[in-house]
């Protein structure tokens, strides 16, 4: 399957395309396939991290201090 994987934070170009292996759900786990998703203004600005100096700090902390997790 493929996945959007994002390395670092900055523009769009850091993202990329990777075939990555399908997850085998378990037991309590259910599996669904998407055919489209959604990218707002609000996911760009995080992804690129240009934000607020109040909200840097706890949003570095929460979302990954060197790269996204």
């Amino acid at each position: 399957m493929k996945a959007a994987i994002t390395t670092n934070y900055g523009s769009p170009e850091v993202m990329k395309i990777l075939e990555v292996e399908t997850p085998v759900p378990q037991d309590h786990e259910l599996q669904i396939k998407i055919h489209a998703a959604t990218v707002i203004m609000g996911d760009s600005e995080i992804r690129r991290f240009k934000i607020p100096v109040l909200f840097w700090l706890p949003l570095r902390l929460y979302m990954g201090v060197f790269k996204p997790q």
